[in-house]
């Protein structure tokens, strides 16, 4: 055997085992490597990463490495690039959204923080929330959350 196979041998062995003692249920304990292997699909994650432009393999054997694309960063990043977000130019305003919803209305509390993180507002505590770029009221979900807003 290469040493270039045995060294990934061994890698791919080390995350089987790891995994085993991260969750030590009866169902993974008995998993054969094998089992685990097919399950992950890892090499074949690795070629469909590659052919969508996200990563590139390069080297070959144990001097193999991985890399990200442009492309395969910024979704690593979730969309954003965070340099050019503290590049761009800022008001110097914060924007501080507070609610108050009652704890028996979880599922809109839930469907309220889901929005605003999607929105990348920052989390001070569950009903206080901050953003440095300008709030269009047009984009709250206030009418599907049924809420109103409340100047001071």
């Amino acid at each position: 055997m290469k040493t270039a196979e045995t060294a990934e041998s061994l890698l791919e062995w080390l995350f089987w085992s790891l995994e085993k003692l991260s969750r030590p249920t009866f169902a993974n304990l008995t998993e054969s490597f094998e089992a685990w292997e097919y399950r992950h699909k890892i090499k074949p994650r690795l070629k469909s990463l590659t052919r969508s432009g996200y990563i590139t393999l390069e080297g070959r054997g144990s001097a193999r490495t991985v890399k990200f694309t442009e492309r395969g960063r910024l979704a690593a990043l979730g969309g954003v690039d965070p340099v050019a977000r503290w590049e761009r130019d800022w008001d110097g305003k914060w924007r501080l959204l507070i609610f108050d919803l009652p704890a028996s209305q979880m599922e809109l509390r839930i469907r309220l923080w889901r929005w605003l993180r999607s929105q990348r507002f920052g989390y001070l505590q569950q009903s206080v929330w901050i953003s440095p770029d300008p709030v269009d009221d047009t984009l709250l979900p206030l009418k599907q959350l049924r809420l109103s807003r409340i100047s001071l």
